[in-house]
C-alpha cells in the first residue's frame, strides 16, 4: 500500500504538470513567444503533443514524476530549498535548450517568460502532489 500512496500521486502529478507545460508551450508557439523543437534526428521527434515534441513530452512527464517522488522520499523537511533547486534546474535546462537549439525565443518572447513558467510550475507540482497524496491516503487506508 505504501507504494500506491506514493507512486500513483507522483504519476498523476507528472501527467498534470506535463499537460499544463504542454498547454503553455502550445500557446507560446501560437503567439510567437517561444517554440520547443528537437534539432536532432531521434526516434519519434517528428511526433508532437500539441506543440511539444513527443520525446520531450515524455521527458517532462518523467522529470515531473521523479521530482515530486524524490521530494517525498528524500527532502520533505527542506521544501523551500528543494523548490528553489527545481526552479534553478529548470532555468539551467532552458539555457541549455537555447544553446542547443531546443528552445527558440520568438519575436514576442523573452527569457523572463520562460523563467516565470518554472517559477509557477515547480511549486505547483509539489502542491498537486501533496493534494493527490492526501487523496491516495484516504483511498488506500
Amino acid at each position: 500500500m505504501r507504494n500506491s500512496k506514493v507512486i500513483l500521486p507522483s504519476i498523476l502529478t507528472g501527467f498534470i504538470i506535463t499537460s499544463l507545460n504542454t498547454s503553455i508551450e502550445f500557446f507560446a508557439d501560437n503567439f510567437d513567444v517561444y517554440r520547443v523543437t528537437i534539432p536532432l534526428k531521434i526516434p519519434l521527434s517528428e511526433l508532437y503533443v500539441l506543440s511539444t515534441p513527443l520525446p520531450l513530452y515524455i521527458l517532462w512527464f518523467l522529470a515531473s514524476s521523479i521530482y515530486v517522488l524524490l521530494y517525498d522520499l528524500l527532502v520533505r523537511k527542506h521544501g523551500n530549498i528543494y523548490i528553489l533547486l527545481g526552479i534553478v534546474a529548470g532555468w539551467l535546462m532552458d539555457t541549455l535548450g537555447w544553446v542547443g537549439g531546443f528552445l527558440v525565443i520568438g519575436n514576442r518572447g523573452h527569457p523572463v517568460v520562460n523563467a516565470l513558467v518554472w517559477v509557477i510550475l515547480v511549486p505547483l507540482s509539489l502542491k498537486i502532489y501533496r493534494t493527490s497524496k492526501r487523496l491516495a491516503d484516504k483511498i488506500f487506508s
